[in-house]
């Protein structure tokens, strides 16, 4: 199958992952966002604050169906390395209803794949299928007010545990991103201000 069409799975299976992987715990997050003037955060200030971590992108644009979240605040959708194949992509979502989730540490099993606790975060991996799906890890950061983020990556072939990898993106930078205090129901205005300048958004 072509690349383009595996990859379009990408965000429902990290998250069929995540919700697998959730069973039980309380409202633990870390915090509001820090800044001091607090605005509703915008698909394209996403776009900017992913650049920050990850360097700036091919493309981005709104992610029109964000997988998993009953209801989206904002969410986006970042090319890299392209035109190679049609590239790596990271999405980047922010709402609330994920099924409730409540962690168990990443102790239920995965009928495929694996889940790691990391700096109040949780990681998931799903394998590649040979010739079908080249994989995908999403890292999972709660906020506030049964707010989540996620991170969904798709780019390096997954073998296996992502920390054992050499991912295209850094597994580190992609955690850092959904930790990141800025993603969240608000933001400040700086990052808005930044998202309205990009140079590489594609769609309004």
């Amino acid at each position: 199958m072509l690349a383009a069409p595996r990859r379009v799975l990408m965000p429902r299976l990290l998250l069929v992952s995540l919700v697998l992987a959730l069973t039980s715990c309380g409202d633990r997050g870390i915090g509001h966002s820090s800044s001091t003037d607090h605005v509703p955060v915008t698909d394209r200030a996403l776009a900017a604050i992913t650049a920050e971590h990850l360097g700036k992108p091919s493309q981005a644009q709104t992610d029109e169906d964000p997988y998993g979240l009953d209801h989206p605040i904002a969410a986006t959708r970042v090319r890299y390395h392209l035109p190679a194949d049609d590239g790596d992509l990271v999405t980047v979502q922010v709402g609330t209803g994920l099924a409730r989730p409540r962690m168990a540490m990443c102790k239920a099993p995965l009928p495929r794949g694996g889940c790691f606790e990391v700096d109040d975060a949780w990681v998931t991996w799903y394998p590649e299928i040979p010739e079908e799906e080249a994989g995908s890890v999403g890292v999972l950061a709660p906020r506030a007010g049964g707010v989540y983020v996620v991170v969904g990556y798709s780019g390096t072939t997954i073998t296996g545990d992502p920390r054992k990898l050499d991912l295209s993106l850094p597994l580190d930078d992609l955690i850092a991103l959904a930790r990141d205090p800025r993603i969240d129901r608000t933001t400040g205005q700086a990052a808005v201000d930044a998202g309205e300048k990009l140079d590489f958004w594609t769609f309004d």
